[in-house]
């Protein structure tokens, strides 16, 4: 999901650290990695927004509703 308030990505994913639960940052586009800088794109900066305000949530088919239901639970805290 994206932020945009006042809780932002590293708010979400340091809580569920403290938790032992693992979130990321979505993944860096291609055009801002040093290696790719020198090249042209083609984009209206959405990539650009998903990275600074997305993060990555555990997701697995063997997740179970209980474990669901307590990442929510931790994310819904920080409001």
């Amino acid at each position: 999901f994206t932020l945009t308030k006042k809780i932002r990505p590293v708010d979400i994913i340091n809580t569920l650290e403290n938790e032992n639960i693992e979130a990321r940052y979505c993944f860096k586009p291609m055009h801002l990695q040093p290696f790719f800088k020198k090249y042209d794109y083609i984009g209206n900066k959405v990539s650009e927004e998903l990275y600074k305000n997305g993060v990555c949530l555990p997701s697995d088919t063997n997740l179970k509703d209980k474990d669901l239901k307590r990442i929510v639970n931790i994310i819904k805290s920080l409001w």
